[in-house]
């Protein structure tokens, strides 16, 4: 005969100021979104002034048209880049303002994977008994 069941669910225990695993991994993708930004960036203007230095006097003119192209195939490239990057980031950036609405800790219920459930069963005699648990997800 079952005479008792205690069924404990542990809190969640992020603090205001505690950060999820997910929220640190997602923060350490932008920051190195942020990082490829740079650098990319820094390429553009060493380029922009590399093409500001050139004058027609120093440089022959299939010299120039060969540097023009180059120019134009490196600047779409970092534009490309640039584009990309910034994707990538407002996705990171979505996925942490959906994570600060609501943890993923209480949407995917893993919490509840901790849970612990105690029977308390009475019976006249030693004997072997099959137990099934059934658990419904109330909201």
């Amino acid at each position: 005969m079952l005479s008792d069941v205690v069924c404990t669910v542990p809190a969640l225990d992020l603090k205001a100021t505690e950060k999820s695993d997910y929220v640190r991994e997602l923060e350490v993708e932008k920051t190195r979104l942020d990082g490829q930004r740079r650098v990319v960036d820094h390429h553009a203007d060493l380029l922009l002034s590399y093409a500001k230095g050139l004058t027609g006097e120093h440089v022959k003119p299939d010299d120039m048209a060969d540097f023009l192209e180059k120019f134009l195939t490196i600047g779409a490239k970092n534009v490309e880049n640039i584009r990309d990057i910034e994707k990538r980031a407002v996705d990171i950036d979505e996925k942490l303002k959906k994570e600060r609405e609501e943890p993923t800790e209480k949407v995917d219920g893993s919490i509840k994977r901790k849970a612990k459930v105690k029977l308390v069963i009475n019976a006249e005699d030693d004997h072997e008994a099959e137990i099934s648990l059934t658990y419904r997800e109330s909201k």
